[in-house]
């Protein structure tokens, strides 16, 4: 058993509406472009896009105030005076509490190891991005979780590559196929929770977007989730419904992958809207135009919903979407 305590840097904005920003990332971007390399090798480094990293500096210095990379023509980017000072009292920080976490170490590594069973049941559970599971997640040592879209994740369930696989999907009749693999396979989806989708758009709705088809007006940059994702497919039936070709909306080929992301280039200003949660929206302070209520289903074999582990984080779950804006829990029926 190996036990690692790392410490993670976030700014916390105060008032009603609680939103953070990950300054860890940030200084490994910024260590990166210190050594010479560029913000490319930063994103390799953390394992998100380009896109993803840079609109979260762009997110970090208008939290900070300040301007983190300096853009110099034909020689790159540098750090600014302010970047510079950053990284000192980050790598000082980093030295602090390295004394005191091997300590910490050894204390709980001689706790822990005297009560866990040493060959635990741990369940691997595939879902579609959703910020709510992502908190709950953390507070339970026998799930492995890994984030996917919804397709994917069924995949996985019925591949016996995942033992719980998180989905939403975006009518009845695609609810309708997917229980019926589910039954062949021995398994049933339970809903857990009901969610509120829409456009999220930049704070005060500038463009004055009101609906699906003001996508596909010229000024309007808009950026999609990946194939795959339960949002991507909802986001394709509405435009069906509605007759809305996707190459009439500029950036529908632009693509994340988490609600989090679409979020955090609209505050970074690369893009105007995207179809995403109105529970992030409100944690971003973004604008939001609702368009659909749905349900979101964890799908397993019967004995893994009668264990108790698993019991006991599906109510935590729905104690969460009870309090939160944009969902609301729902009855635990299988639906066969």
């Amino acid at each position: 058993m190996n036990i690692a305590i790392k410490p993670v840097l976030m700014l916390e904005s105060a008032g009603k509406s609680h939103s953070s920003t990950d300054l860890s990332s940030i200084a490994i971007l910024l260590r990166e472009v210190q050594r010479g390399k560029t913000i490319q090798s930063a994103a390799e480094a953390l394992d998100v896009s380009y896109r993803t990293l840079w609109n979260q500096l762009k997110v970090a210095e208008k939290a900070l105030g300040t301007s983190l990379l300096l853009s110099t023509k034909g020689h790159g980017s540098k750090l600014s005076p302010a970047a510079e000072s950053f990284l000192n009292s980050v790598a000082e920080m980093e030295r602090r509490f390295d004394r005191v976490s091997q300590d910490e170490v050894r204390r709980l590594s001689g706790e822990l190891s005297s009560w866990m069973d040493p060959r635990p049941v741990r369940w691997v559970c595939c879902s579609s991005s959703d910020p709510l599971i992502e908190q709950v997640i953390d507070g339970f040592a026998h799930v492995d979780y890994q984030t996917m879209g919804s397709g994917q994740a069924l995949e996985r369930l019925l591949s016996g590559d995942a033992d719980i696989a998180g989905f939403h999907l975006p009518d009845q009749d695609s609810l309708l196929q997917v229980q019926a693999h589910l039954k062949s396979a021995g398994m049933m989806a339970y809903p857990v929770m009901r969610r509120t989708q829409g456009l999220m758009v930049a704070t005060g709705n500038p463009l004055r977007i009101k609906k699906l088809a003001d996508l596909a007006r010229p000024e309007v940059r808009f950026i999609n989730r990946q194939k795959g994702a339960g949002t991507r497919l909802l986001l394709d039936t509405l435009m069906e419904k509605e007759g809305i070709r996707s190459d009439r909306i500029r950036g529908y080929r632009h693509e994340e992958f988490t609600h989090t992301a679409v979020a955090t280039a609209i505050v970074a200003g690369t893009a105007d809207a995207a179809l995403g949660l109105k529970y992030i929206a409100a944690q971003f302070r973004l604008g939001f135009v609702p368009l659909e209520e749905e349900t979101f289903y964890l799908a397993m074999a019967t004995k893994v919903h009668a264990s108790k582990p698993i019991q006991k984080f599906i109510q935590s779950v729905q104690a969460l979407a009870a309090k939160q804006v944009g969902y609301r829990a729902t009855t635990t029926r299988p639906r066969k």
